[in-house]
């Protein structure tokens, strides 16, 4: 599969020495290794053999691609769990390392539902389930949400493409705001209908302190209810995380951090992520 890229030699050799023992001067080299090679993006494979094409500029593919993971941490306690598991629901999929590190572990019948609502990095997340050949992954451009609405989206700053988030604004149709773009949104539980999927075992979300509207739409109905809930958790900088906490409580969820300690608001979250369970 990979052989038939042109040049990945080049990539080969860039991840190599990016993956090598740190100097002084290696990320100076990089650089203009980067520049020698005429590498826009580079494809790389994460310790798991999973193949991605990534750009360095953003902070979750710079991990990637020098350390061979984002969230090992997170990465390790997912893919644990989708191995007793059947479909997967990825909310802010990125550019799809958990999408992809999870769809080889499910089941023959398995799915993973990747929601992504950033256009740059939906098309890596597609350009990366291409080239692995996974069939068991759908991707789905959009946000979700409590409500089947249109959001004006901020456009994420270079260094970070996960940084995409609801523009909150009085003027919702005023044209003359830069950098933002609209998208449509939806409730998780309409789309899991729609795609004929009747159960979810495990849910990731990283979506900037939305996560409680996505939660909405998914649980509110009570038509689902995933087992794993992982999430991220940041309540210095997230307005609803608390929310968030409280309402998976009155779900039914048992709180944990994500190497299985009982959760309580002075610990430290490991990767700012919390694990919701149902025990």
């Amino acid at each position: 599969m990979i052989q038939s890229i042109p040049k990945y030699w080049k990539d080969k050799l860039f991840v190599a020495y990016a993956r090598s023992n740190n100097h002084p001067i290696k990320l100076r080299l990089l650089g203009w290794l980067k520049n020698i090679l005429q590498l826009d993006r580079i494809l790389a494979k994460t310790d798991s053999g999973v193949y991605m094409y990534l750009n360095p500029i953003d902070y979750v593919q710079y991990a990637i691609l020098y350390q061979g993971c984002y969230e090992p941490l997170t990465l390790k306690l997912l893919t644990s769990l989708s191995k007793e598991s059947t479909n997967f629901l990825d909310i802010g999929s990125h550019t799809g390392q958990y999408a992809l590190e999870i769809a080889k572990n499910l089941n023959q019948n398995g799915k993973v539902i990747a929601i992504e609502p950033n256009p740059r990095t939906f098309t890596y997340l597609l350009e990366n389930i291409r080239i692995n050949k996974f069939k068991n992954i759908i991707p789905i451009l959009g946000a979700a949400s409590d409500v089947t609405s249109l959001i004006r989206m901020q456009s994420p700053p270079e260094s970070n493409w996960g940084k995409s988030k609801e523009y909150q604004s009085n003027n919702f149709i005023d044209n003359n705001i830069n950098n933002t773009y609209f998208t449509a949104t939806f409730k998780l539980d309409n789309l899991l209908l729609y795609l004929n999927i009747n159960h979810i075992d495990i849910v990731k979300i990283d979506i900037e302190g939305h996560e409680i509207k996505a939660l909405k739409g998914l649980l509110d109905s009570n038509k689902y209810s995933p087992k794993h809930i992982i999430f991220e958790f940041i309540p210095d900088s997230f307005e609803d995380a608390e929310a968030t906490v409280n309402y998976l409580k009155e779900k039914g969820y048992s709180l944990y951090n994500i190497v299985g300690e009982v959760y309580n608001k002075n610990q430290n979250i490991p990767e700012c992520n919390l694990w919701a369970r149902k025990d």
